[in-house]
């Protein structure tokens, strides 16, 4: 089993609705899960994370969303402009990435963390 584990920058779109977190490496690949985009470099390690429809899509994904964060179902806009860090670990496992990413903001007393399994690109030289 690989692992990796690093830190990512931020940047939400309010007029899409799009959070992206990405580290500096160059990617090479990308998978589309519904609207979670993973972003890959050439050595099949994650390098970024697209959030489409996030104020939904992080909604659904966290297991726990604290009061105050959430209206309706959907995460407010200005929890995404407090965004002060995130954080990303992934495992490899046989052709499976397990994708644990935390992104802590203003509004929150702790981070707010998903996990998510994807596979692996196919042109990948990591195994």
């Amino acid at each position: 089993m690989n692992q990796n584990s690093f830190y990512l920058s931020s940047d939400y779109d309010t007029e899409t609705d799009t959070l992206y977190l990405f580290a500096r490496q160059k990617a090479s690949d990308s998978q589309s899960f519904g609207d979670v985009v993973v972003d890959y470099a050439a050595d099949g390690s994650v390098v970024g994370i697209e959030i489409l429809n996030a104020s939904a899509t992080l909604y659904a994904l966290f297991s726990k969303v604290p009061q105050g964060i959430s209206k309706s179902g959907k995460i407010k806009q200005d929890f995404f402009e407090g965004i002060k860090a995130a954080h990303a670990s992934t495992f490899t496992v046989a052709n499976f990435v397990i994708l644990v990413f935390e992104i802590q903001a203003d509004a929150l007393a702790s981070p707010l963390e998903c996990r998510m399994s994807v596979p692996m690109p196919t042109n990948s030289t990591t195994r």
